[in-house]
């Protein structure tokens, strides 16, 4: 799928209609990025590449304030489950309230 920042772009300056729906999410999990690239990502280039790889018009940056600890202690819950369909493994996630 080709992909273009400029896509995304033309929609959040409202610069006119981008050629299609840019493509983005703010979060993947791991397991699943690893799944579709068919191996361990271990570094920023591996998550880029799977970014590119899926289609996705960006690269989602963390500012950072999800780990605040004042943020964190008010806004967040964890929750321990099995969310893979594949596997049984415990995972722990953390969404905000």
């Amino acid at each position: 799928m080709d992909t273009s920042f400029d896509r995304l772009r033309t929609v959040l300056l409202r610069q006119g209609e981008p050629d299609r729906v840019p493509l983005g999410d703010i979060g993947i999990h791991q397991m699943i990025k690893e799944g579709f690239l068919g191996r361990p990502i271990r570094s920023i280039a591996d998550d880029v590449e799977f970014f590119a790889t899926a289609g996705y018009d960006h690269y989602p940056v963390e500012q950072g304030l999800q780990l605040a600890e004042a943020i964190r202690g008010k806004a967040m819950h964890t929750v321990r489950a099995a969310y893979a369909v594949e596997s049984s493994e415990m995972q722990e996630r953390q969404w905000a309230t």
